[in-house]
């Protein structure tokens, strides 16, 4: 898990200089409502691709990382490489065992 920290630390730069160049606020990242169906959509999909009975913020996080929307592709990446780190990360913390 420790080589994708600097994809992470890298992730939250560029999503701090999108906010800064967006104009919003931290508080105020919107996604346009036009989205949010297809957002919920994915959320479901991937949560059944992960064999998944629930759907959490696990799965909202891989959906936003694919999403269209121009905003999330500039603060994901258009090309799905965060996706794939995400859902690398989660399927590697599901395997860990219990402290």
């Amino acid at each position: 898990m420790e080589r994708s920290v600097p994809e992470l630390a890298a992730f939250k730069s560029r999503l701090d200089n999108a906010i800064e160049e967006s104009g919003l606020s931290t508080n105020a990242v919107t996604i346009a409502v036009d989205h949010l169906e297809s957002v919920l959509n994915q959320a479901r999909e991937e949560a059944v691709q992960l064999k998944h009975h629930w759907i959490g913020t696990e799965h909202f996080a891989l959906a936003l990382a694919i999403s269209p929307d121009p905003l999330l592709q500039q603060l994901f990446g258009a090309d799905g490489m965060m996706h794939a780190t995400l859902l690398a990360l989660l399927k590697e913390l599901l395997t860990q065992p219990a402290n």
